[in-house]
């Protein structure tokens, strides 16, 4: 995972993946201590999201991982919010 964070922080943008791709990258998690996962409409929207304020709120979708226990899932579309935790629920 230090890798990945190196790797993620190496960009503005952070590391950059499809939803398929996402979805992949969960399931194959094992021992997270701390990960933010942003969704956004576009790569040039999450150019503006600073990772250390409350700018998350510019990011449709965002999922904390922390200790790998908790996984909160956040967003704008309530719906939506709630159809993403039901997937995280199955992984």
């Amino acid at each position: 995972m230090l890798e990945f964070e190196r790797l993620a922080e190496s960009t503005p943008e952070g590391f950059v993946m499809t939803w398929r791709e996402l979805l992949d990258f969960a399931f194959h998690l094992d021992d997270t201590i701390e990960c933010l996962v942003v969704a956004a409409k576009s790569v040039g929207d999450l150019m503006t999201i600073d990772r250390d304020s409350e700018s998350l709120g510019l990011g449709e979708l965002w999922l904390e991982l922390n200790d790998s226990t908790e996984w909160l899932v956040q967003g704008r579309d309530s719906r939506l919010v709630s159809n993403i935790s039901k997937v995280f629920e199955e992984v």
